[in-house]
This record gives structure tokens, sequence and C-alpha cells, in this order.
């Protein structure tokens, strides 16, 4: 745990991020800490995308999960916001790209790949603006069991009939004094104390 913790220091003062994050997801993986591996693991794929090692390991930890809750989230919702930065910014280059081309030989098809691309731009730029105007954060779970609730207090009736356990994801839509309202990655809705949950740097 004192291991995963100083990696995560590394992670967050920006040394070698990618590495750190994975390193941190082992660490907690091997101190017993499902959720928060998930977590370390979640942040180190914004900046390794496409690390088969990476997703076998957090594959593998998900599937140690107590709670068998269907994921049921959109591929939009599962796109980090720094990839669909990256995303807007390279549309844009190619679009200008083609653009110089098109005033340079005035083509046909050239002009109709340059609309094209520049469609692409546009619904790429709004697609970044819907994301960072709702702003979603996500989470997991951290504790071995906890109840979620109906309301944002342990004086509301539970939100479902069984508990909730290390590892389990959600989206977070509201914050209220130290609660948050959130939704289970099938769906469902309730509220969990904040203490006993962490955000994914995503």
């Amino acid at each position: 745990a004192q291991a995963a913790l100083k990696f995560q220091s590394a992670a967050n003062a920006a040394n070698h991020s990618g590495e750190a994050w994975l390193n941190a997801g082992n660490a907690w993986f091997e101190a017993g800490s499902i959720g928060r591996s998930i977590a370390a693991y979640r942040s180190a794929q914004t900046y390794r995308p496409f690390d088969a090692k990476l997703s076998e390991n957090l594959a593998a930890v998900r599937a140690l999960r107590l709670n068998a809750i269907a994921d049921e989230t959109s591929v939009w919702q599962q796109v980090p916001t720094r990839w669909l930065r990256a995303l807007v910014v390279l549309c844009h280059l190619i679009f200008w790209l083609s653009l110089l081309i098109v005033l340079r030989y005035r083509k046909r098809w050239q002009i109709a790949l340059a609309s094209a691309l520049g469609l692409i731009a546009v619904l790429s730029s709004g697609l970044l603006w819907q994301r960072t105007i709702s702003n979603p954060q996500t989470g997991v779970t951290i504790v071995d069991t906890l109840e979620a609730k109906k309301g944002p207090n342990f004086a509301y009736a539970n939100a479902f009939n069984e508990s909730l356990h290390d590892g389990a994801e959600f989206i977070i839509l509201e914050n209220r004094d130290n609660w948050i309202f959130v939704e289970l990655t099938d769906g469902r809705r309730c509220w969990l104390p904040s203490s006993q949950v962490t955000t994914i740097e995503w």
C-alpha cells in the first residue's frame, strides 16, 4: 500500500504518469485493494491506451469483484476526455491541410473530401464541448462492503437489496456534502458516502 501511494504521488507529479499509474495498480492489487487497483489501471489507460498487458491486468482485477454488475455504459462514456481532445486536434489539423490542398489544386474529389473532413472536425468538436459541459466524473468503491442509499444520509433506506462491494464502478452525477449521487454501469442510481469511494483520473 505504501508503494502504491508513492507511485500515485509520482503519477500526480507527471513523472512518467502512465507507468506510475500502472505500477500503482499492480501494488494495490498485491495489497488486496480491488477498487483502488481498478482506479489506478483506468488512470494508466488514459496514457497507455494500447497496452495489452494493462488491459489484461484490468480485466483480471475486475473478475475478482463480488458484485456482478452488468456494464451497459455507452462507448461515448468510456472514451477519456484526454482522447477526445487529441481527436479534435487531429481532425482539425487534417481538415486544414486538406483545405490547403483544395486551394492549390481545386479538384472536385478533393473538395468533397475536405467537406467530409470538415464535418468530422465539427462533430468531434461538438462531442468535446458536450463532454466539457457535462463534465462527468467516474469512480469506484474502495471498501469491502457498503450500503447504497436512496438519499444523501445513512438514515435513508437502502437503494438495493444487496450490498455493494470493493470495485463497483460508476459515474458521478451530483455531489452533496459528504455524499455523491452515482449511476452504476447497469444504469441503477443511488447515493454513496464519498469517504468510501475514489474518483478516477479520466
